[in-house]
């Protein structure tokens, strides 16, 4: 089962002037053993455009994964810069 839990919203104006919303969600998959945590970001663009990636099992720790997400809501990560961010974090 999964579950997407809501832990951030931003109002910001994107590169072409255009005000957007991104929410962030902290993905959690039931696995057969432990859960497995990942994150989750929607833009909804004021021109009627959505945006979303959702990146299920980056880690089994979910105070790791809600760091990385509290960063990527700091630096306003859209969906389409997510799946860089989280193979940076991955190799570092």
């Amino acid at each position: 089962m999964r579950i997407n839990t809501l832990e951030g919203i931003k109002e910001v104006i994107d590169d072409a002037g255009i005000p957007m919303v991104l929410r962030y969600y902290l993905v959690q998959d039931d696995g057969e053993k432990e859960p497995a945590y990942g994150v989750g970001i929607v833009k909804y663009a004021q021109d009627g455009t959505e945006e979303r990636e959702w990146i299920p099992g980056i880690s089994h720790s979910k105070e790791q994964t809600k760091r990385l997400l509290e960063q990527m809501m700091e630096g306003v990560v859209t969906p389409s810069g997510a799946v860089a961010i989280v193979d940076d974090w991955e190799g570092a």
